[in-house]
């Protein structure tokens, strides 16, 4: 019985796991795409490696302190619409990063941007949607969507490293988040609404069995 009802939650939903691993992707986007523009940021500059990391440490402080708050968030909205403004708000900021004047408080202060966006594409909201679509495959479906980070690893890096030679350093960080974001975003406004209303319509199904 459990191997049947893992084939059908699959069958229904196997684009969830798939959009929660890019939609998990984008919560690393500045992490692993960073690298690649540390040297031209140095000789544009003239910044040392641990004043542009600083943004790292930034971002990442503000996920910590915002988990339990974006948690309770997606308990009382959703996923979906969190989700949503998290995408289009990390891929935004990344590409706002492409307007940094050299200032040590503008990076910062673009960075700050960045943290605030981040804390509404982490883990908790990924896989919150894809826990509510699946019992008997729930591990699965997990380890799917958190393999995000290891595409995120293995793709980032190439994509930032190609925009660069193209399009040099400020049109190459503008085009990172841009581009990701469309597409992304694209993927999330027509599949969660979708996944929605087939919970519904399974939903009304089973109400009128047990009727």
């Amino acid at each position: 019985m459990t191997n049947t009802n893992a084939r059908q939650e699959w069958r229904e939903y196997w684009f969830l796991p798939i959009l929660g691993a890019l939609g998990y992707a984008t919560s690393v986007l500045y992490i692993y795409s960073m690298g690649p523009f540390i040297e031209p940021i140095q000789q544009e500059f003239g910044w040392s490696r641990a004043q542009i990391s600083s943004g790292i440490t930034i971002t990442a402080a503000g996920t910590a302190l915002f988990s339990v708050p974006i948690g309770a968030l997606v308990d009382r909205l959703g996923p979906r619409r969190i989700a949503m403004f998290g995408v289009i708000a990390v891929c935004c900021s990344i590409a706002l990063l492409g307007t940094a004047t050299g200032t040590d408080r503008n990076w910062i202060v673009i960075w700050c941007v960045l943290a605030f966006a981040t804390i509404f594409v982490q883990t908790t909201v990924w896989a919150s949607a894809v826990n509510s679509r699946f019992r008997a495959s729930r591990g699965v479906a997990l380890a799917v969507t958190l393999s995000g980070a290891a595409f995120a690893a293995a793709f980032f890096p190439v994509v930032a490293s190609w925009l660069i030679e193209q399009f040099w350093l400020a049109n190459s960080i503008f085009c990172h988040g841009s581009r990701l974001g469309r597409y992304r975003h694209t993927a999330h406004y027509f599949v969660f609404p979708r996944c929605l209303r087939q919970a519904q319509r399974r939903g009304r199904v089973a109400a009128l069995t047990k009727s």
